[in-house]
């Protein structure tokens, strides 16, 4: 059966008396014809009942249009097909925005697949709707082979429950989560920084959300390298420090007492002493008596520890600001700045009857339990502390040759010395 085109004339824009009894080789191209032909006599010489897309040519419009078809043949009274009954709708602008959509799905799966990152969508359980390629290279598992599974699915319970922490911050604040993700993979721990970026639908409303992984693993052992090379410098720094401390200590301190030593004492001593003083200052020089006679009947730790324990009653009876010296064997200088000459001959009566206190209570078994002293002052007793030294060195030859335990003040130098400045 040769079939016939009874067709609307709006698209044609031909009368229909032009239309009836033609073939629709007189309207459409060769193309066009030949597919119209094979769905027709589907319908025609088959008797089948068919639902396809068809497109043709429209030379005023200068276009294809597209149209989804039902075609169904008509039977005669005899029950055999006479012609056939076409519904066509159009489909064009339905078509071209299926191909656009299809376009930007596939520069959109171009881009994904070719960038840096792991990129992934899970919807509103923390199921994976989507991964691009470069996750998949990761996971070893297809798209489709991931999709619909939870991080728990793949990652195990303790992974999937650290991903599934900050996936539900994505949902409940409905902002951009930033954050650090560590992951096995191939026996040995990955780090990535992951940015996770809500969706929203139609309703507005997040529904999915889209992540976007880039491992770390080689800036993160970096950074630990060079913490551990910053504290390791630091360990080393303060080793030096406190190794130069314990060298300045051990410069400037006596190593039995913990005192100042001479040394250090020479060095500062134009400080309390200087050549134009604005205030009083006065020096105590103190020797242990009878030391000699400790260390040959009792032994040199005995002599020992009775001078620590001068060191010790010293420095509880002194200042912050006075300066406490053993300045060789068993003698002592005491640098009182700010202090008159009779107070510093209070503070060496206080220090020999403190010492001689301890001495009875913590070592009762040394027969010899005194001190002398000598104490001088600027600018009564001299301007330099050489000057001071020498008055208050006589000042203590003069307690030990008048029976010693005791402090003595020196002889005044000037009888009438100069007033401060």
């Amino acid at each position: 059966t040769q079939s016939h085109i009874f067709r609307a004339n709006s698209l044609l824009f031909i009368s229909l008396s032009h239309i009836i009894g033609q073939e629709d080789s007189i309207f459409f191209d060769e193309t066009t014809c030949l597919q119209l032909r094979q769905n027709d006599c589907l319908v025609i010489e088959q008797g089948e009942v068919i639902e396809k897309e068809e497109s043709n040519y429209v030379p005023h419009l200068k276009t294809f249009r597209h149209y989804l078809t039902v075609k169904k043949p008509i039977l005669n009274e005899h029950h055999q097909v006479s012609g056939l009954l076409g519904i066509s709708t159009d489909i064009t602008e339905l078509k071209q925005i299926q191909q656009k959509l299809y376009n930007s799905e596939q520069h959109l799966s171009t881009i994904l697949d070719n960038v840096g990152a792991y990129i992934f969508i899970k919807d509103q359980d923390c199921r994976f709707l989507y991964i691009n390629k470069k996750t998949e290279e990761l996971m070893g598992l297809s798209c489709q082979q991931v999709t619909g599974l939870s991080n728990s699915d793949l990652f195990g319970a303790e992974t999937g429950r650290q991903f599934e922490k900050t996936d539900r911050q994505v949902f409940e604040q409905e902002k951009r989560i930033s954050c650090v993700e560590t992951m096995n993979h191939d026996g040995s721990l990955r780090y990535y920084w992951t940015v996770k970026v809500p969706l929203k639908n139609k309703a507005g409303q997040v529904d999915r959300y889209i992540g976007m992984s880039t491992d770390i693993t080689e800036q993160k052992e970096l950074e630990y390298r060079i913490r551990a090379s910053n504290q390791e410098l630091q360990d080393k720094i303060s080793e030096i420090s406190q190794l130069k401390d314990e060298l300045h200590i051990q410069a400037t301190h006596d190593a039995l007492t913990g005192l100042y030593n001479r040394r250090f004492l020479q060095e500062h001593a134009d400080l309390a002493f200087p050549e134009k003083p604005r205030a009083p200052a006065s020096l105590l020089v103190i020797d242990v008596d009878h030391f000699k006679k400790i260390n040959d009947s009792l032994g040199h730790s005995k002599g020992d520890e009775i001078l620590q324990l001068l060191a010790r009653v010293m420095r509880q009876c002194c200042r912050s600001n006075d300066v406490v010296c053993r300045y060789g064997g068993e003698e002592f200088l005491i640098l009182l700045p700010g202090a008159e000459p009779d107070i510093a001959l209070q503070k060496a009566e206080l220090i020999r009857t403190q010492f001689q206190q301890a001495v009875r209570q913590q070592i009762p078994d040394i027969p010899y339990d005194s001190i002398s002293a000598g104490v001088a002052g600027s600018p009564v007793h001299g301007i330099t502390f050489t000057e001071i030294y020498q008055a208050a060195d006589l000042a203590l030859y003069q307690a030990k040759d008048t029976g010693r335990n005791r402090a003595c003040l020196a002889q005044v130098k000037d009888p009438q010395p100069q007033p401060y400045p």
